[in-house]
């Protein structure tokens, strides 16, 4: 037990310690990182970071809160475990699961939206915990949960019986290892598993009104396995990471033929499945002390399938996206002591920046039944275009300012910026309380 928490505190001490993604966004988004934002696809580094209270907001109106701790600190527990809590505001629409998986837009995600009153999923829980089961392992889990219902069984204010029922629920989870190598170097891995579901009823007057023109879906999968691998060295750190997802989802609609949206002649099927895999590696430059400069290269392979049955005829059509390029994401760190006296009390000053840009091609093919009756399949190559539609370069900056236990942090996306309503979408700060 003594061996373990010395492991554990070790890796604390030699680990730079931050609450939220702003010093990852801020250098360009740098993946390879030992950084929070990397606790949700490696839940078990949680407990090599530190024990603190962090609110944070952004330009768009949104917020959030969160609490790490060390639970060993008020229970007397047999291993180190290390849990946080976080608040946030994150609502998750039916249309934004396909979104999320980079599913091409269009269906069958339109036709979700009679779903009306619950098409859309509160987040409920998200916590970590992480263990330290031996000095050369460490374990943790992710779980976030999003749930969302009404119903109403009544009069509509004309004598007419209403009544109708919706849900939606989703659980994210995460289950991850992280392997000591000896020394500063380790192994960890993730693996994820989402899932989706909803359901919807709406009678008026006694009719069934969903029997045409919604969607019912059954669920949404993901399943995704993440590793890293971190060599620490005196003027050089390497980090060669791998992800690798899939998605899946089936759906039907039913479909009106001769004008009584009550009676469904056809039902339609609509199915399809998402692959990613992601290939990098961070080279984490260290020329001098409070100076450090991360590079990182990424190839990335996607691809999409979509099947429809619509009147008994299947069409098909296929996606497919790689990097004709690599990605490649730079980010600069600056950290430097400074004189409380000018500077408001802070003592400690960190500067951010870095860039990012993705070349990417898309080729596919679509398979259908013309208007003469004949099967066709067409080939397709799109012109080479970033991850951001055009040939801009995503450009971040930030900084951090420290006085003993306090933080604050802040970060802009600087590439697309534009003097109107959205000018300061891009900015986020972060307030942060360390426990010591």
């Amino acid at each position: 037990m003594k061996k373990v928490v010395m492991i554990i505190t070790v890796l604390l001490l030699s680990t730079t310690v931050f609450a939220g993604g702003i010093r990852v966004n801020s250098m360009g988004g740098i993946y390879s990182l030992i950084e929070s934002t990397n606790y949700a696809d490696f839940p078990q580094r949680l407990l090599t970071g530190g024990e603190l209270a962090c609110i944070g907001a952004n330009g768009a109106g949104g917020s959030f809160g969160l609490v790490r701790m060390k639970l060993n600190n008020f229970l007397n527990l047999p291993v180190p475990i290390a849990w946080q809590i976080k608040a946030v505001e994150d609502m998750v629409m039916i249309d934004d699961l396909f979104t999320d998986a980079y599913l091409t837009p269009g269906w069958p995600v339109d036709d979700f939206y009679p779903m009306g009153w619950a098409g859309e999923s509160t987040q409920r829980i998200n916590s970590i915990f992480a263990f330290g089961l031996s000095k050369e392992l460490i374990a943790g889990i992710s779980i976030q949960m999003y749930s969302n219902s009404n119903s109403f069984d009544g009069d509509d204010g004309w004598g007419n019986e209403e009544k109708y029922e919706h849900s939606m629920f989703g659980v994210k989870t995460v289950f991850g290892a992280t392997f000591m190598l000896g020394g500063d170097d380790f192994v960890d891995f993730g693996i994820l598993f989402d899932m989706w579901s909803w359901d919807g009823s709406y009678t008026w007057d006694g009719d069934e009104q969903y029997k045409t023109g919604v969607s019912e879906c059954d669920g949404i999968m993901k399943f995704g396995i993440n590793a890293r691998y971190y060599k620490t060295g005196t003027k050089i750190d390497y980090a060669p990471y791998m992800k690798f997802n899939t998605y899946s989802f089936s759906a039907t609609l039913g479909v009106d033929e001769d004008g009584d949206p009550l009676d469904a002649e056809r039902t339609d099927t609509y199915q399809g499945s998402v692959t990613n895999f992601v290939l990098g590696s961070g080279v984490h430059y260290k020329p001098a002390e409070g100076v450090k400069v991360y590079n990182e290269f990424e190839f990335s392979f996607h691809s999409e399938s979509n099947l429809r049955d619509i009147d008994g005829t299947e069409q098909a059509d296929s996606e497919t996206r790689m990097t004709l390029l690599p990605t490649y994401r730079c980010g600069v760190e600056l950290v430097k002591e400074i004189d409380p006296k000018t500077w408001w009390g802070f003592n400690q000053v960190q500067l951010w920046g870095g860039f990012n840009k993705t070349f990417e091609d898309v080729w596919g093919t679509d398979e259908y039944t013309n208007g003469l009756g004949d099967e066709v399949s067409d080939e397709f190559t799109d012109e080479t275009y970033t991850s951001f539609g055009d040939n801009s370069i995503n450009v971040t900056t930030g900084a951090a300012l420290s006085n003993g236990n306090f933080k604050f942090e802040f970060t802009m996306d600087i590439g697309d910026l534009e003097y109107n309503d959205y000018a300061l979408d891009g900015l986020e700060f972060d307030l942060i309380y360390y426990f010591k």
